[in-house]
C-alpha cells in the first residue's frame, strides 16, 4: 500500500515519520529515505527517539545510499563506475566515432568544454527518464534546425550509452540500475519504507518508488503541503508531486490513500503569518501582539538595523544566540548588509545555505592578489584585494587608497614609483611640497603596507620556473601581509561582548 500524508508543518512531518519507524515491532525492518542534505539530522533524530536498539530494525538512507545498500546485498557493488575523467574520455570516444554524421555539432568536437555540456545533457536525459526513442518521437513535432539538433543528440546519447555499457557504468544511471535490481530481487520484500523531506521526485526516483511499492509491505510518503486542491501557491510543487504519486499507484495497481493531517494551532498571530507570508495578496495585521511585531522601515539597511536591535534586546533578556534566527528573502541584498552589521556589532552568526566561494574574505584576497600580480596590476583587481578584509589595511585606509587609485587611474608601471600627486585630484589650487608630502604620508604608508607586497608577488610569479616557485612566491606574500595574525584578530573580534 502507498500512503501519502500531507501537512504544512515540515517539522511535524519529520518527527512523525521517525516515530512511525520507531513504533515498528521487533522483527520488522524499515528504512527512512530522505534527501542527501537531511540524512545527518534524520539519523540523529532516529537514534534520539528510537534509542540504542533502533539501528537493528531501521536505517536512514538517501536514494544514492539506498542504491549502494541494495547492490551490496543483491550484487552490483563491484560494477565499475566512471569518474569525471572517465566520462570525458567516453564522450570524446563517442563523438570521434560520430564525427562524419554530426553536421551541426561536428565543429565543436575539438572543444573540451563542449564535452562537459554534453555530459550535463546526458545527466538531464537520464534524470527525466528520457531515452533516444522518446526524444525522437518529440522530434517529429519540431522544425529545423531544432529537429536536427535533437537527432544528433539522440545519436550521441545512444553511442555514449553503448560505450559505457562496454567499459563502465555512467554514475547518472545508478538509480536505473537500482530499479532493475529491485525488480530482479526480493531486497524490499516486507520492508516498511518511509519517504520524507522531498518536495518532488525525478523520473528515476519515481521509478525506484514504484519498484519499492510492488514489494514493500508499506510505503509512506510525507509531503509538506496544505491541501490537495487549491491552497497556497508555495505548496504547488508538492501538490503536483501528490498527483504523480497517485498516478504511480494507479499504474502499479496497488492500494492508495492520502491523509491530510490536522495542523496544531499556534495562536492567531502565527496562523496569520503562515497564511499570509507567501500569499499574493497578504492580509494586513493590525492587532497588538507579542508574537508578531511589524516594524516599518525605509530601506533594507534600516530593516537590518531594526532586526539587530531586536536581537540585542532578546540577548539582554536571557535568550541564547542559537535560539534566534533571522530570515530574509533576497540573499544578494540582505546577506552582505547583515554580515557587515553583525561584524560591527560583535554578534556571532552562522549563515546557512549555499554561499558563493568568492564571498569569503580569504579566498577573495588570494584570488584578486594573484589576478593583480599576474595581469598588470589593474585597478579593479587591486581594489577588490583591498576590499577583501584580509589586506593589511583598516577600512578607512583602504577607502582612501582606493579613491587615490581611481582619481589617478593607477595601473601597470605606475605602481612602481611612490605617490606624488594631489589626493584631491586635479585642482586649481597648488599645494606646497611640504603640504603635499603631509597629505600623501598616509597613502605612502598604505602603499608600503599593502601594495609593495603585491609588487614583490608580481616579481616572484614572473621569475618562478615552475608551479612550486609560484606557490613559494604566494606563501611569501601571505607572510608579508601578516595574513595569519589578521585572521586570528578577526576571529577574536567576532567573540560577542555583552
Amino acid at each position: 500500500m502507498l500512503t501519502v500524508y500531507y501537512s504544512p508543518d515540515w517539522k511535524m512531518n519529520a518527527r512523525q515519520a521517525v516515530e512511525s519507524l520507531c513504533a515498528l515491532p521487533e522483527g520488522r525492518r524499515g528504512i527512512l529515505i530522505v534527501p542527501e542534505q537531511n540524512s545527518f539530522d534524520a539519523e540523529w533524530e532516529l537514534c534520539a527517539q528510537g534509542g540504542e536498539g533502533i539501528s537493528r530494525r531501521a536505517e536512514v538512507l538517501s536514494f544514492t545510499r539506498l542504491a549502494a545498500r541494495a547492490f551490496s546485498v543483491v550484487g552490483g557493488s563491484a560494477t565499475p563506475v566512471l569518474d569525471k575523467s572517465g566520462r570525458l574520455v567516453a564522450m570524446a570516444g563517442a563523438l570521434e566515432l560520430l564525427r562524419p554524421k554530426l553536421r551541426l555539432y561536428g565543429c565543436h568536437i575539438a572543444k573540451p568544454e563542449f564535452f562537459e555540456q554534453l555530459l550535463q545533457v546526458v545527466d538531464e536525459f537520464h534524470a527525466y527518464g528520457l531515452d533516444a526513442e522518446t526524444v525522437r518521437r518529440a522530434r517529429s513535432e519540431l522544425t529545423e534546425p531544432l529537429s536536427e539538433k535533437l537527432e544528433e543528440l539522440c545519436l550521441i546519447l545512444e553511442l555514449y550509452d553503448s560505450v559505457c555499457a562496454k567499459a563502465a557504468q555512467d554514475p547518472s544511471t545508478r538509480l536505473d540500475r537500482l530499479r532493475d535490481a529491485l525488480y530482479d530481487s526480493e531486497f524490499a520484500k516486507g520492508l516498511h519504507v518511509v519517504v520524507e523531506g522531498f518536495t518532488d521526485f525525478t523520473a528515476q526516483e519515481l521509478a525506484v518508488l514504484e519498484a519499492l511499492t510492488r514489494q514493500a509491505s508499506q510505503v509512506t510518503v510525507w509531503l509538506c503541503c496544505d491541501s490537495l486542491r487549491g491552497g497556497q501557491s508555495v505548496f504547488a510543487v508538492p501538490r503536483e508531486t501528490a498527483r504523480s504519486l497517485r498516478e504511480l499507484a494507479r499504474r502499479a495497481d496497488i492500494p492508495f490513500r492520502d491523509i491530510v493531517l490536522p495542523v496544531q494551532k499556534r495562536g492567531e498571530p502565527m496562523e496569520h503569518l503562515a497564511r499570509s507570508l507567501f500569499a499574493p495578496r497578504p492580509e494586513i495585521w493590525e492587532k497588538e501582539s507579542d508574537q508578531l511585531i511589524l516594524l516599518p522601515a525605509a530601506d533594507p539597511m534600516e530593516e537590518c538595523s531594526l532586526a539587530l536591535g531586536r536581537v540585542q534586546s532578546l540577548i539582554r533578556g536571557g535568550t541564547r544566540w542559537r535560539e534566534i534566527a533571522i530570515a530574509y528573502t533576497d540573499a544578494g541584498t540582505y546577506g552582505p548588509l547583515l554580515e557587515t552589521m553583525l561584524e560591527r556589532c560583535h554578534m556571532p552568526a552562522f549563515f546557512s545555505g549555499s554561499r558563493d566561494l568568492m564571498r569569503h574574505g580569504l579566498i577573495r584576497a588570494v584570488v584578486y592578489a594573484l589576478e593583480a600580480a599576474s595581469c598588470g596590476m589593474e585597478a579593479n583587481a587591486v581594489c577588490e584585494y583591498l576590499r577583501s578584509g584580509c589586506a593589511p589595511l583598516t577600512r578607512d585606509e583602504a577607502d582612501r587608497l582606493e579613491n587615490y587609485i581611481f582619481i589617478w587611474d593607477l595601473h601597470g608601471a605606475r605602481w612602481d614609483a611612490p605617490f606624488d600627486r594631489n589626493p584631491d585630484g586635479p585642482t586649481l589650487e597648488l599645494l606646497s611640497q611640504e603640504a603635499l608630502a603631509e597629505r600623501l604620508a598616509p597613502l605612502q604608508k598604505a602603499r608600503e603596507t599593502a601594495i609593495v607586497p603585491l609588487l614583490r608577488l608580481r616579481e616572484g610569479l614572473r621569475t618562478a620556473q615552475n608551479t612550486a616557485g609560484q606557490l613559494k612566491a604566494l606563501e611569501a606574500f601571505l607572510v608579508q601581509i601578516g595574513l595569519e595574525q589578521r585572521l586570528t584578530e578577526q576571529g577574536i573580534a567576532r567573540v560577542p561582548r555583552l
